[in-house]
């Protein structure tokens, strides 16, 4: 029996930066179903499904004016409450009201140091992150910072989570850029697998040797498996898990955010309500396509399944495709791309979005 866990709910796609690499292509003009009432009845209706925790995540939500309404309602319902910004319009009074209403976690991002970061969400955006970042730590909210890993900001990245240790923040997560939404247009950015893992195995025997996992949680989306790391025991995809979702702002439910900007969606809250739209998921028709007939020959095969089919969408256009990011399976296998691993010490453990262990 499947249980719904967590859900990331876009409350709106208004947002005033235009990110180049942002997967909902996120815009000043852009909009949203959700009114407050709305708002309120979707958490009711996910809390009826077994929620207990969601993130809400735009656009920018801090843009509505009635945000601090739908926080203070969803902590008066039980749910723990991530908030996800670019940090473009904080200020002492926003953070006084998030500190009142007691949110578990502010999530702010940090892509790179000032020209890298400034490349992909606008003009002056690092100073004010910077700023705003100190001023969240100081005034007692809990804060973890996010990051894409790309070609262009991958030599930042391990003096970036000296920076952010230094600072106090409670968490960092690092993130595998996905081309998806206005991503698609620096589709270049993306990492070629090898270089990915290169580049996540010297930020984590950096992390390591610098002690920073002592000071602070540290993730890293690591979806490969290989010969020390087999991922063969483990569900590999999140949406198979079917413990969470994806609510748009036009009232879209996906079972996982990689799904975004395709037409294969599992319904619409506009049409459905929750519970019918998980029933069908989780009882109906397979969402899921065929195993790619390409990969059956493949040695690693029955540890794959072909990898992550939203990804192999994604590029491809088309299901059932082999995942793209698997190009040396001799080496490495691709899993579920949402696949995060805590470091700490010489252990990995497989984490899928729920940090608490790392911020309370």
């Amino acid at each position: 029996m499947f249980q719904l866990e967590e859900i990331d709910f876009q409350i709106t796609n208004e947002c005033p930066l235009q990110c180049r690499h942002c997967c909902c292509s996120s815009s000043p003009k852009a909009g949203t179903i959700w009114t407050k009432n709305l708002a309120f009845d979707l958490l009711n209706q996910a809390v009826e499904l077994g929620c207990k925790e969601v993130h809400l995540t735009g656009g920018e939500p801090l843009i509505r004016s009635d945000v601090f309404s739908i926080i203070d309602y969803a902590k008066s319902i039980g749910l723990y409450v991530q908030l996800q910004s670019s940090g473009a319009i904080i200020d002492t009074d926003i953070i006084a009201q998030l500190k009142r209403l007691n949110l578990d976690l502010f999530m702010i991002s940090l892509d790179g140091y000032q020209q890298n970061h400034d490349f992909y969400r606008g003009t002056g955006s690092f100073k004010k992150t910077l700023q705003r970042l100190k001023l969240l730590v100081e005034m007692g909210i809990p804060v973890r910072v996010n990051s894409i890993i790309t070609k262009r900001n991958m030599d930042d990245l391990s003096s970036l989570i000296d920076l952010t240790a230094s600072l106090g923040v409670q968490a960092h997560s690092f993130f595998y850029f996905s081309p998806i939404g206005r991503g698609s247009t620096i589709a270049a950015e993306w990492l070629p697998p090898m270089l990915y893992r290169k580049v996540v195995s010297e930020l984590r025997n950096h992390v390591i040797t610098k002690g920073t996992a002592d000071r602070m949680a540290v993730f890293i989306q690591d979806g490969f498996g290989d010969s020390q790391n087999d991922l063969h025991n483990t569900v590999l995809c999140r949406a198979q898990r079917r413990t969470f979702l994806v609510i748009l702002a036009n009232g879209s439910v996906l079972p996982c955010t990689w799904f975004i900007n395709t037409e294969k969606t599992l319904g619409n809250v506009r049409i459905q309500t929750l519970a019918e739209i998980w029933k069908n998921f989780t009882e109906g028709r397979s969402f899921f396509s065929t195993d790619p007939e390409e990969c059956s020959s493949c040695n690693v095969f029955f540890k794959c399944r072909g990898g992550c089919q939203a990804a192999s969408l994604m590029k491809y256009k088309k299901l059932p495709r082999k995942d793209p990011r698997c190009d040396s399976p001799s080496v490495y296998y691709p899993g579920c791309p949402e696949r995060k691993v805590r470091v700490k010490g010489q252990k990995r453990v497989i984490q899928f979005g729920r940090l608490k262990e790392a911020e309370r």
